[in-house]
Order: structure tokens, then C-alpha cells, then sequence
């Protein structure tokens, strides 16, 4: 989770991740999982908040090379959405390895 007021990445539980994403209209949940997994794992629900995650792979699949245009695509979804610099950005992968390298690239 990147925290742009603060510039701070912190790791969440899936309970304070649904409730910030619950109780702040500006927050945005990212999704930087592969196609693969967004096909066969499934995506996050996010209906009964009103919003839908944003789907961008940091990496691909089976090559597992990051994305070189991952912050420009990003920056794209979220102009898309009305999100801002002010906006608190949680990043959801499966291991956490991918968000935490995901992270760091958005917040440039």
C-alpha cells in the first residue's frame, strides 16, 4: 500500500485493506497479479463498495519480465478513474513479492 500524503509503504491485512477501501472514496485497490492468475485464482470483488480493482500486471506470464510500461499504464487507469495524487493506492499480488517491487515504480 503506498500512502502518497506520506510517501510510506506499509503492509495491510485484508480486513484494513477492505475497510480503507470501504470508508475512502479516493482509494483505489490495484491488482498486479498475471492474466493467468486473474483467470484461474479470480479478482477481488469489490461490488458492495461500489468500485472495481484495477487490473495491470507488473509481470507477464510464463516469462516473468516486468512490465517496462507498468507506471505509464498505471497512471493511465487511474487518470481513467478520477484518482489523484492524493489518492491511497493498495497493491495486491499473491506472494507480496510483486507488489512491493509495484509499489516503489508507482510512487515515482
Amino acid at each position: 500500500m503506498a500512502d502518497p500524503a506520506r510517501g510510506a509503504i506499509d503492509e495491510v491485512s485484508v480486513e484494513d485493506t477492505w475497510s480503507r477501501l470501504a470508508q475512502d472514496p479516493k482509494s483505489v485497490l490495484i491488482d498486479v497479479r498475471t492474466k493467468a492468475e486473474w483467470a484461474f485464482v479470480g479478482v477481488p470483488d469489490l461490488g458492495k463498495i461500489g468500485k472495481q480493482p484495477i487490473l495491470i500486471e507488473w509481470h507477464g506470464f510464463p516469462d516473468n519480465r516486468v512490465h517496462a510500461d507498468f507506471v505509464e499504464r498505471l497512471a493511465e487507469a487511474l487518470e481513467g478513474i478520477g484518482a489523484g495524487k492524493d489518492s491511497e493506492l493498495l497493491f495486491l499480488c499473491r506472494s507480496g513479492g510483486g507488489s512491493l517491487m509495484a509499489t516503489p515504480a508507482a510512487a515515482t
